[in-house]
């Protein structure tokens, strides 16, 4: 996603995300454009609503922090 990714593409992606079959789960960590330049009116959603998606859809957003999975 960049700060040209329309709300019905961000909806998608977060959904798509969430279906993958993992063993550990799917994680999401936000990149340069995830949360946009421009406000948030500008694509018709903001980092809430990201969020907010990718939780509903099982993804664990991860925010300055870590995980450690199946250590040894």
């Amino acid at each position: 996603m960049d700060e040209d990714t329309t709300k019905e593409d961000m909806i998608s992606c977060c959904k798509t995300l969430g279906s993958a079959k993992t063993k550990y789960g799917v994680y999401y960590v936000f990149g340069n454009h995830d949360k946009g330049y421009y406000p948030d009116s500008y694509r018709g959603y903001g980092e809430a609503d990201l969020v907010k998606e990718l939780k509903d859809n099982n993804v664990k957003v991860l925010q300055d922090e870590n995980v450690l999975i199946d250590f040894i």
